[in-house]
């Protein structure tokens, strides 16, 4: 016969260690860098076209785009957002509600809500969230869903390129609600231009309007990762290294391949 008290201690034990696992489990969670490379790799979220694409933000043309949508499309927005939720959880901030940013071409037009990580954030993290909307046509925003004065809150940003949409919703934040407190952005990637100081550029740019910018990758990184797993063939990684937010990066060495 087996000792009952051996097996209560055994059970209590296995009871306590799925409390544990279940409860944090965001702390025993794969890397957070290894994990977004995979979403992106199994959702052919970065995609490089055959000719280079006009974009809004910028003058220079696109040789690459990281469509966060495709994870959507393919049904992994809910990997992703548990992502984000481990990311912000262990950068240990506190806050009380979420801010998204997006935009759309004019007021009356709906926004891609669908493709936005914040309402699944909220749910996983229990926080209330809001939306920050530039509308393009007439360049003023417009905020969805309540926000108190006051509040601790956090912006999220899908991807960040020039900061502009994050600064301008800081600014708006400020502007319109008293006394709120904004102190930290969170974005998966950063593709902030190399040649004004890449990632670090990224982060004093925010940092001059007093907010602190969490990121899980960059461009380089993230590019030199998808080639070291042949996700990018040389080809097209030529295309991609004539982006204008790579050039004089440490992937640039990568143009010629004889120099790495």
């Amino acid at each position: 016969m087996i000792p009952i008290l051996p097996l209560i201690i055994l059970i209590i034990c296995l009871i306590g260690t799925l409390f544990i696992t279940s409860k944090y489990e965001y702390k025993f969670a794969y890397p957070n860098k290894e994990l977004l490379v995979d979403l992106i790799v199994k959702s052919q979220a970065f995609q490089v076209p055959e000719k280079p694409v006009k974009a809004e933000h910028r003058e220079a043309p696109l040789y690459y785009k990281i469509e966060f949508s495709q994870i959507f499309e393919k049904g992994l927005q809910m990997e992703l957002s548990k992502l984000m939720a481990n990311f912000i959880r262990t950068s240990d901030v506190t806050f009380d509600r979420l801010i998204g940013v997006g935009s759309r071409q004019k007021e009356d037009k709906p926004l891609r809500e669908k493709y936005l990580t914040v309402p699944l954030l909220s749910a996983i993290m229990k926080k209330p969230y809001a939306l920050i909307i530039e509308i393009v046509d007439s360049k003023k925003f417009i905020c969805e869903g309540e926000i108190k004065e006051g509040e601790t809150v956090i912006i999220i940003d899908e991807v960040l390129t020039t900061g502009k949409s994050v600064i301008n919703a800081v600014k708006y934040l400020r502007e319109n609600f008293k006394d709120i407190k904004i102190a930290y952005v969170f974005t998966p990637i950063v593709r902030f231009p190399f040649r004004e100081g890449g990632i670090d550029g990224a982060k004093r740019t925010l940092w001059d309007y007093g907010v602190e910018l969490y990121t899980i990758i960059d461009n380089v990184e993230l590019v030199e990762t998808l080639y070291k797993r042949k996700y990018l063939t040389s080809g097209k990684l030529q295309q991609v290294l004539k982006d204008e937010d790579l050039v004089g990066s440490p992937v640039w060495h990568l143009k010629n391949p004889s120099m790495k």
